[in-house]
């Protein structure tokens, strides 16, 4: 006989447990799961073992045996709507960047893939830049973001503000014929579409780059400064280097794929040297950076070389990896730990990235580009 089923709400699921009495007879038996049949497979061999036995102590009677009740427990997934707790909340990032529109300053927390649910979006012209910018309510935040409301930030390790509010902010640079859409004009809906939408937190003030949470360690900027006998000796030792080396067979590998008749010389468009001095530590530290610029039909190469400047001139190399930087903007201290990070852009300049020496990204500004890089 069937038992009414039973419904018992556990933590996120609900589990459905069903109740089953069967009488074991002969040709009662029905098809059923296959761990039930095993279960049902168990039970006999147990008996019949037990059967022995009592057969073997004294002579064969006739047993009538109860109904043996089979529980079978299926799981039927919910979903069940869990706030996130306060102590479960990700810590904040390392550093966000910070980007300005029409007089206010906002900070990166998260990409966007999709949009919450948002105010009427508004479109600022900047040149060639469109942004588009709507408010998001509170309540649709997510709440390890919402944790940043009311929240002190400090922007380029010297600027104090508060998160205020959120908001949409996306933004792309070019022309709309170069979209994939029959677009005539940019408007504050296809910018929102077609840019990078991001979640950014609005502060009360401060421009910059960068912000960091005031409850952490304070970001340190090393102080650029001029030194041309350390600057000329780092670059010399730079392109001289394995890196060049490398620099020198990736171009080489390059004129073979394109089947050049004649070898050119590999040349460095561009070549950037600073000199920064660490306001905390007193360190000296020469940066070297040279690329081919990635002009039409070349390939981006890069190379660049960090030293550690000793107080005779010595110079001591720092490893690195250039990734996807094209321009080197900085060199700051994001955990004023005295170990340096950068600040830099990819090849057309309208993006923003900031990574650590080894090339891993802590923070990136996406800024589409509609148009002709050549």
């Amino acid at each position: 006989m069937l038992v009414a089923p039973v419904v018992v709400l556990g933590a996120g699921v609900a589990t459905l447990t069903r109740i089953m009495s069967i009488e074991l007879r002969p040709g009662l038996l029905t098809p059923t799961h296959t761990y039930l049949t095993r279960l049902i497979a168990y039970g006999l061999g147990c008996g019949l073992i037990g059967a022995s036995l009592m057969f073997a102590a004294k002579p064969p009677g006739v047993v009538q045996a109860p109904p043996i009740a089979l529980t079978e427990t299926v799981v039927v997934p919910m979903t069940i709507p869990m706030m996130v707790a306060t102590d479960a909340m990700p810590a904040p990032s390392p550093v966000a960047v910070v980007v300005s529109a029409a007089g206010a300053s906002y900070m990166k927390l998260a990409d966007l893939p999709q949009l919450p649910r948002h105010g009427k979006p508004k479109l600022i012209a900047e040149g060639y830049g469109m942004t588009s910018i709507a408010a998001v309510a509170d309540a649709d935040v997510a709440p390890f973001h919402r944790a940043w409301l009311g929240q002190d930030v400090i922007v380029d390790g010297t600027c104090r503000a508060t998160v205020t509010g959120f908001a949409i902010y996306s933004h792309l640079v070019g022309d709309t014929g170069y979209a994939s859409e029959d677009i005539d004009d940019w408007t504050a809906a296809n910018v929102m579409r077609l840019g990078a939408p991001m979640l950014a937190a609005r502060l009360d003030g401060c421009t910059g780059e960068l912000a960091r949470a005031a409850s952490l360690s304070p970001m340190v900027i090393p102080d650029v400064i001029e030194d041309k006998p350390l600057a000329t000796a780092a670059k010399k030792r730079a392109l001289s280097g394995a890196g060049m080396k490398r620099a020198r067979a990736e171009w080489a590998k390059w004129e073979a794929e394109m089947q050049q008749t004649t070898h050119s010389a590999l040349d460095f468009g561009d070549i950037s040297t600073k000199v920064v001095r660490h306001p905390t530590t007193g360190q000296t530290f020469v940066s070297v950076h040279a690329t081919t610029g990635g002009g039409c039909g070349y390939p981006e190469i890069s190379i660049w070389a960090l030293y550690r400047a000793d107080a005779d001139g010595k110079l001591t190399e720092i490893p690195t990896k250039v990734g996807e930087l094209l321009v080197i903007d900085r060199l700051v201290d994001v955990e004023g730990d005295g170990q340096l990070e950068v600040v830099g852009r990819p090849w057309i300049g309208t993006e923003r990235i900031i990574s650590r020496l080894d090339a891993t990204v802590i923070d990136r500004l996406e800024r589409p580009f509609f148009g002709c890089a050549c």
